[in-house]
């Protein structure tokens, strides 16, 4: 009887993993989403300590998976390639902010004035 009630508890923790796509509720989960009007055709965040991913390709609104971090910041490194240009948001740093530990976030990037040209990364933290 034991033995039904550990697999039962088993069946349960593996089944809450799957539907949360394999991430861990105990974690940061990160997606982003790309706010402007061109394609990135690779997106990179650095989060402070708490890991680094790369998100891959990005048409305009679309958003990417989400991805797994001991703790994410409201802002972060990034790095966007967009054709021939790499566009980056580098933080000075993170004294005084508050490490998001747990939970679904997403940052929205956009490209300042929508203008390529201007190689200014926007950077729009919300909780989901």
């Amino acid at each position: 009887m034991r033995s039904w009630v550990f697999v039962l508890i088993g069946l349960c923790v593996l089944t809450s993993c799957i539907e949360n796509g394999g991430l861990s509720p105990d974690k940061a989960q990160l997606r982003v989403r790309n706010v402007s009007n061109v394609s990135y055709d690779e997106v990179f965040v650095g989060a402070g300590g708490g890991g680094d991913m790369e998100f891959g390709s990005l048409e305009p609104g679309e958003y990417s998976d989400y991805a797994e971090f001991e703790f994410i910041y409201r802002y972060g490194f990034l790095k966007v390639e967009v054709g021939q240009d790499t566009l980056y948001l580098i933080p000075i740093d993170y004294v005084g902010e508050t490490q998001y530990k747990r939970g679904k976030f997403t940052y929205e990037i956009g490209i300042f004035e929508n203008r390529l040209e201007n190689g200014s990364l926007t950077l729009t933290f919300e909780r989901d």
